[in-house]
């Protein structure tokens, strides 16, 4: 959905403009519904990202010592599995920022 085409403009942009013409969201852009039971590690995710360290490419994934920190400094409990979460988030991340 983010990749240009030959004129420059992504399928998202092409589905934008039918959607102001018609008037309704196309299906193609209707994603899944949240997950309300993921928000405790969705808001995890996010905070670590805003803080994530930038490479001269762009930025750099999440290392265990920015989680570390993170637990330490917001006294935020995070059981291995929900960083194994948050690691699966950011290199989902990752793959999107770096396509």
């Amino acid at each position: 959905m983010a990749t240009p085409d030959q004129n420059g403009v992504t399928a998202r942009g092409h589905l934008e403009q039918v959607e102001r013409q018609i008037g309704r969201t196309p299906v193609e852009l209707i994603g899944p519904e949240y997950p309300v039971h993921m928000s405790r590690l969705w808001s995890a995710f996010l905070s670590l990202s805003s803080r994530r360290p930038q490479g001269f490419n762009g930025p750099l994934p999440l290392g265990y010592d920015t989680i570390k920190y993170f637990i330490e400094l917001t006294d935020t409990r995070l059981d291995p599995w929900e960083i194994s979460v948050i690691e699966a988030l950011d290199r989902a991340y990752m793959r999107v920022v770096n396509e």
